[in-house]
């Protein structure tokens, strides 16, 4: 376990001093700064000195404080103060840990779809059945449950549709066949005439509305829609129209970024999701948080 004066020095370097220099956006870093946020920070030099190959969540423990070397802790902490002092490329280190995460969703699918090949009477799925799923232990990933399990989404997706929107409800029923064709009116007559349940219909259509350049959130289509941010959180992770029917404009509560594409907080995808939003004219801060108030004007 780290000595006291190690996680001293490490929470003042990845919590205080990078993301400073990012927000102050430092010369130290030829390339610039690809992330801003203390938990980013974590995530890239962790990834680098205590996964080496594999995210660090493979190799210890959360919290990392508790369950590192020394030895590990030291290495962060030289890597710390190496990207501060510009000595250290931090684009590639963080393009190293989004590969080797990427890695191992890839590795985790295929188990899975291997998994679900056995002989169901076999002893390798009846333990696969009744093994509890791995969690990473990142704090991020405690912000919102990504496996919404099977049953949890039967369950939110037959709501009554009497516990609906009655407004987006009657916008269904009202769409006129023959109205001029459009990229919007088009995409509307995909989802209203697809096999899709009637709480997913109505979450795609409520997002339809969200202007260009706006942004809403998980909890406020929930509570237009009568539903949970569960519920609104699974339909956009496997949303079959994007991006025309804009799921990349959802965000966590207070402007965070959220989720996109099954990541959460940080990576490929989640880049992506925001390069989608400021295209669109959608401002961010320095700590990565959308400017402006969410849009909850629904008809």
């Amino acid at each position: 376990m780290p000595e006291p004066v190690q996680v001293a020095i490490w929470n003042d370097i990845y919590k205080k001093e990078l993301p400073r220099l990012a927000l102050a956006k430092s010369p130290t870093q030829m390339k610039g700064w690809p992330v801003h946020l203390d938990h980013c920070f974590a995530r890239i030099i962790m990834d680098n000195v205590v996964g080496g190959d594999v995210p660090w969540t493979e190799v210890v423990k959360s919290p990392a404080v508790k369950h590192m070397s020394t030895e590990q802790m030291a290495g962060c902490i030289e890597m710390g103060l190496n990207i501060a002092e510009g000595r250290l490329d931090l684009a590639e280190l963080n393009a190293r840990s989004l590969r080797m995460r990427d890695a191992l969703k890839r590795k985790r699918k295929r188990t899975e779809l291997e998994t679900a090949d056995l002989d169901p009477t076999g002893p390798a799925m009846k333990s696969a059945a009744v093994a509890k799923p791995k969690r990473e232990g990142t704090d991020i990933r405690k912000l919102f449950d990504h496996e919404v399990s099977l049953q949890e989404k039967k369950d939110q997706e037959t709501v009554p549709t009497s516990a609906m929107n009655e407004k987006t409800i009657s916008s269904v029923q009202m769409l006129d066949p023959e109205l001029p064709d459009d990229p919007l009116l088009t995409t509307r007559r995909l989802v209203i005439n697809s096999s899709l349940t009637p709480i997913r219909k109505s979450l795609y259509l409520a997002l339809l509305e969200v202007p260009k350049g706006n942004f809403t959130t998980y909890a406020a289509i929930a509570s237009h829609l009568n539903t949970s941010a569960r519920a609104v959180g699974s339909a956009m992770r496997n949303n079959p129209w994007a991006p025309e029917v804009p799921c990349h404009r959802v965000l966590a509560s207070g402007g965070n970024i959220g989720g996109f594409g099954g990541d959460w907080g940080d990576g490929i995808k989640i880049e992506k999701k925001r390069k989608l939003l400021r295209a669109e004219g959608v401002r961010f801060d320095g700590k990565g948080r959308a400017v402006g108030t969410p849009f909850a004007a629904w008809r």
